[in-house]
């Protein structure tokens, strides 16, 4: 082997088609990395040198992109809502209402229930509510309670129900 230049060396071959073969490649093999990944690469020719080079890019792109990809948070699954109004039997509007909405399809329905209150117009809203059937009941002092059996609610719907009228306790 005659050597060319700094770390450059030729060796005898075939024809006049010889190689060259690189035992410090400008900027590539000064790397540490690259030493231990490829250590190979001090005796490849410098074709060879680029296509494993550019070989290393691609797996490390695509590692890259799995590595974000199961990364990333999980979406949110999509939440429902139910609203609506509670009225006395004369149509005003009761405040201070207490609404609860219980997921009947739920293993443990008792651990499944949201609740609110209605503000001074009557106006109740139940929130992130998970897709499935909910019973709803109403209870306010001095009213019977009010209850819906089954209301269904779906992805990112908004269920809005029609005017709950409370009556008074009977034997009133």
């Amino acid at each position: 082997r005659r050597t060319l230049g700094r770390g450059l060396h030729q060796r005898a071959g075939r024809g006049k088609g010889r190689s060259q073969t690189v035992r410090q490649h400008s900027r590539l093999a000064g790397l540490p990395v690259l030493r231990r990944i490829a250590p190979s690469l001090r005796n490849a020719t410098c074709s060879e040198c680029r296509c494993r080079v550019l070989h290393m890019k691609r797996y490390l792109l695509i590692a890259i992109f799995l590595l974000a990809a199961f990364s990333a948070k999980p979406q949110q699954p999509l939440v429902g809502s139910i609203q609506g109004t509670v009225q006395d039997q004369r149509g005003a509007a009761l405040s201070g209402a207490a609404v609860t909405a219980t997921n009947i399809d739920s293993v443990e329905p008792e651990n499944h229930r949201h609740g609110s209150v209605t503000d001074q117009r009557g106006i109740f809203q139940l929130v992130d509510l998970a897709p499935g059937r909910y019973s709803i009941v109403v209870q306010r002092r001095g009213f019977r309670d009010y209850t819906i059996s089954e209301v269904n609610v779906h992805d990112g719907e908004a269920v809005k129900l029609p005017d709950i009228r409370m009556s008074p306790p009977s034997g009133k």
